[in-house]
This record gives C-alpha cells, sequence and structure tokens, in this order.
C-alpha cells in the first residue's frame, strides 16, 4: 500500500490589537521571529511601531504590573513581625515605588510609542513635536535615575525599605527637577491645544490612532498620557503626607520625610503660579483677538481682571474665564476640557461678549447664602449672565473690578450700577427698560 501523506497544518498568527480583550500585555511576549512578519494588511507605519515595540523587548522599565499586591499581602507570612504602623508604612513605601516605576513605564511609553514614530516618519516638523511633547526627554532621564535608587531600597528578600527620605529628598531638591516639571507643565496647556489642532488633519489623526494600537499603550491614547507628568508631581504631597503620618522619631528618615512634604508643595505652588500666569496671558490673548474678529473698531481697553468662573446657561455649568477689559466684558471657555478625555468638540462653549456701552448692571444672587455667584446684566447684548466664583475671596474680588468698571455714554463715565435683578425683571419692558435704572 502506498503511504498517505497528511499536508500538515499551520495555525496562522495574527498581530493582536490593543483594542481586543485578549492582547498581549507585556512586550516580551512578542517573538521577533514573527512580529517583524509583514501582511499586506499592515502599512509601513504600522510597522515601523512593530520595529519599537520590539526593541523594547527585555526593558525592565516596561515590565511593570498594572496591579500589584501590597507589601503587606505579598509579605504576609512575616509582617507579624512588625507593628501596625510599620506594616502600613511599608505599604506606603510599595506603592510609591510601584506608582513611580509605572509613571516612567508612561513616560517612555510617550516616547517610543509616539514620538519616535512621529519623527521618524516625518508627519509633523521639529517645531509641532517639540511643543506637543516639550521636554520629555529630559524628564526621562531624571526619573530613570530615581526609579533605579528606588528599587534598589528593596533589593533584600523581604523587600522591607529601612529609609527612603534622603532618596526622595535628594531628587526633589535637585534643580534640575524644579525647572524640568514646571517647564513642562507650564506647557502643558499649549501642547494639548496643539495635539487637538493637528487631530483634524486626516494623516496626522490616522497615524495617531495607528499608534494608539500598539499593543504597549494598554488602550491609553496620547491625550491621556500627556498630563502625565502634572498628575505624577500631584500625587507625590499625598504619598509623601501619609509617610510623614506612618514615620515617628525612631525613623531615621523621618526629618527628611518632612522636609520633602515642604520641597514638593512649594514645587506644586510654582507650578500652579506659572500656569496661572501663562494661561491667564493666553486667555487675555485669545479674548482680544476675538473681538477684533467680531471687527470691533473702537478701543478694547486695558485688562482689568482675568478670573476663572463658573457660568451657569441653560441648565447647565461651564468653566470659563471673565474676562473684564475696559469697554468690553468676555466670558471665555478656558481649557479644563482639554483636561478630560470625555470631551468632545460638540461639548465646545461659545465665547460671550458684552458691551460695555449703554449699560452693564450687576445683581447678587440672593439664594446662594456662601455669597459666592451674581447676574451681570448687559443692556447692549439684553444679555443676563450667571457667573458663580470658587470662593469668596474672588468673588469679592470681581465685585469691586466691576464696581470700578468704567463706561462711556454721552461723554460720561459713571461707574456700574448695582441694584436688584427683580427692579429689571419687573420693569414693563423687562431687560430693556433696564437703561432707566442708568444714573444720569
Amino acid at each position: 500500500m502506498k503511504s498517505i501523506k497528511r499536508r500538515r497544518t499551520v495555525k496562522k498568527f495574527k498581530l493582536p490589537h490593543a483594542r481586543s480583550e485578549d492582547c498581549l500585555q507585556n512586550a516580551k511576549e512578542w517573538s521577533p521571529k514573527w512580529a517583524l512578519r509583514r501582511t499586506n494588511s499592515v502599512d509601513n507605519a504600522h510597522r515601523a511601531l512593530i520595529s519599537d515595540m520590539v526593541l523594547t523587548d527585555g526593558d525592565s522599565d516596561f515590565d511593570v504590573e498594572q496591579n500589584y499586591d501590597a507589601w503587606s499581602i505579598k509579605h504576609d507570612r512575616i509582617k507579624d513581625s512588625y507593628d501596625d504602623i510599620d506594616i502600613k508604612r511599608q505599604d506606603i513605601i510599595s506603592e510609591f515605588i510601584h506608582t513611580e516605576r509605572s509613571y516612567l513605564r508612561d513616560l517612555l511609553l510617550l516616547q517610543k510609542a509616539f514620538k519616535a514614530p512621529l519623527q521618524r516618519n516625518n508627519i509633523i516638523d521639529d517645531h509641532l513635536l517639540n511643543r506637543i511633547f516639550i521636554n520629555l526627554d529630559e524628564i526621562i532621564v531624571l526619573h530613570k535615575t530615581f526609579k533605579k535608587k528606588l528599587v534598589s531600597l528593596q533589593d533584600n528578600p523581604n523587600e522591607y525599605v529601612d529609609s527612603i527620605g534622603d532618596v526622595i529628598c535628594d531628587f526633589l531638591k535637585n534643580p534640575l527637577f524644579l525647572s524640568n516639571i514646571v517647564l513642562y507643565c507650564s506647557n502643558l496647556s499649549d501642547s494639548l491645544m496643539v495635539l487637538k489642532e493637528r487631530m483634524r488633519v486626516p494623516d496626522f489623526a490616522a497615524f495617531l490612532i495607528d499608534c494608539e494600537t500598539n499593543v504597549l499603550c494598554r488602550r491609553k491614547r496620547l491625550k491621556e498620557l500627556l498630563p502625565r507628568p502634572m498628575q505624577r508631581v500631584t500625587r507625590y504631597p499625598l504619598l509623601l503626607q501619609e509617610l510623614v503620618k506612618r514615620s515617628s522619631s525612631k525613623n531615621q528618615d523621618h526629618d527628611m520625610l518632612v522636609e520633602s512634604l515642604e520641597v514638593i508643595k512649594a514645587v506644586c505652588k510654582k507650578i500652579d503660579d506659572d500656569v496661572a500666569k501663562k494661561e491667564s496671558s493666553r486667555i487675555e490673548s485669545a479674548a482680544r483677538a476675538r473681538l477684533q474678529a467680531d471687527n470691533v473698531n473702537k478701543e478694547i481697553g486695558d485688562l482689568i481682571l482675568n478670573l476663572p468662573v463658573i457660568y451657569s446657561h441653560d441648565d447647565k455649568k461651564d468653566d470659563v474665564n471673565i474676562v473684564l477689559f475696559e469697554r468690553y466684558i468676555v466670558l471665555f471657555p478656558n481649557d479644563k476640557s482639554l483636561y478630560s478625555s470625555s470631551s468632545t468638540s460638540d461639548q465646545t462653549l461659545e465665547t460671550v461678549v458684552m458691551t460695555v456701552r449703554d449699560g452693564i448692571f450687576i445683581s447678587h444672587d440672593k439664594q446662594d447664602s456662601h455669597s459666592k455667584s451674581l447676574y451681570i446684566i448687559s443692556t447692549s447684548e439684553t444679555l443676563i449672565c450667571h457667573v458663580c466664583c470658587r470662593n469668596t475671596e474672588e468673588y469679592k474680588l470681581l465685585s469691586e473690578a466691576l464696581s470700578k468698571l468704567q463706561i462711556s455714554r454721552e461723554g460720561d463715565k459713571p461707574p456700574v450700577k448695582l441694584l436688584d435683578l427683580a427692579d429689571i425683571m419687573e420693569s414693563p419692558t423687562t431687560l430693556g427698560a433696564a437703561s432707566h435704572y442708568f444714573p444720569e
């Protein structure tokens, strides 16, 4: 009898997709032999991404578990040898080190899965690339060294860390850390705005979506990864507060932890001030550009106040900045929507412009028990805007600025009128009758 040869079936491999539930979670699971095989459906850009992913194989900075066990759970057999405070302290230290490793992984993800492919394929020029990723490379260098020192502290069988304060304090007091993190955070708003604008370009949007399918991304998008440095630096005070709380004078790093907490609070204050200053300048420029786009021929006037408030309208509340010029009041949408991964272009709030010409009136909200909101009534545009300040101090600042606002009417410049909203609403011609309340 003739032997029958059976055809050997070969299992076909498919490139995993980052959006599927069965996608690989670690770059080491990729075999370079088949990961680099080309198929007709994989374009050059995707091939470059796969090459980048293979290059990360063996890099321990990418081998970070998404979920980790606390020190007390991982070393349950020996935890009875320590008191409850010490166990909690080790849990916090373990969390600090793990979250630092996860943070560094996200930074490297920005570099390997997004910046490098965009640069290599000339999707955008170097100027726009630097505006989006700012000083990412410098921050990575700093945190790689920091992470290495932190991990070395756990280099013992029980991963018990006796002292961590000196390592944290030295890192936070490094002038390079301060300068680089402040530079990144103060330019983050501009970075997200450039990204939002470039997403309107079909080629860029398609390439970026392809980048986000990289298995290393774990479903994270570029707009979600860019704010990570700001999120991390604001997380440090919370972790350090818990460490100080669980430490005592018997711990040799107690004083260093207290000093570290003070240092990072000062860093966060510096970041807040710089971000607020830059954002205020940007909003003022944008508000002036908006007025000029409306063919405003008259002089806009000097800036009097630029303050973030909550604008209530149509049963909705939006975060805006109220920008007071000598002759115009502008409610300008701020950039909080840029930091939200769920925001869409359909939710964009239109800019509100009120002319300080025939009369601007202020009515305090009597239903507001905390005295933080008021109504601004414009007789020129027949508008009533309900705004709420974040605190009573900003409310007083806004009230005083509106009270000092000068308006031009028949050559005179009387101040803004303060009156009860009910007086206007009860008038025969409603808002149009507000001009009768204007001081002679």
